[in-house]
């Protein structure tokens, strides 16, 4: 017999509860002098921290290549047309980010 949904939600809950203890635990513990890199590659803290790592490997590295750069240069050349040169650096910060994030969110376009 399958296992059924409901006989996997405790180990799902139980595992966003701890990366949610493991990140507040994070948030709240003192500012460490040294650099990122020697942080995340203390045992210690890798093993205090374990359901973080995948996070810091993906977002905590430098991007290799300028393709996104790019692109958002592009992005913004389509957004600052003739008709909005007088558009606030906020603004056009705010038109990028949506521009870029709104499928991320299910955003349906007409």
């Amino acid at each position: 017999m399958a296992p059924s949904v409901i006989d996997a939600a405790p180990s799902v809950i139980d595992a966003k509860a701890r990366a949610a203890g493991q990140l507040a635990d994070y948030l709240n513990s003192p500012r460490f002098d040294g650099s990122s890199s020697s942080f995340w590659r203390n045992e210690l803290n890798h093993t205090k921290y374990s359901l973080l790592i995948p996070l810091v490997r993906k977002f905590h590295s430098a991007v290799m290549t300028t393709s996104e750069c790019e692109r958002l240069f592009s992005s913004a050349t389509f957004i600052l047309d003739d008709r909005r040169r007088n558009l606030s650096i906020d603004n056009l910060e705010k038109q990028l980010f949506l521009h870029h994030n709104l499928l991320i969110y299910n955003f349906e376009f007409e």
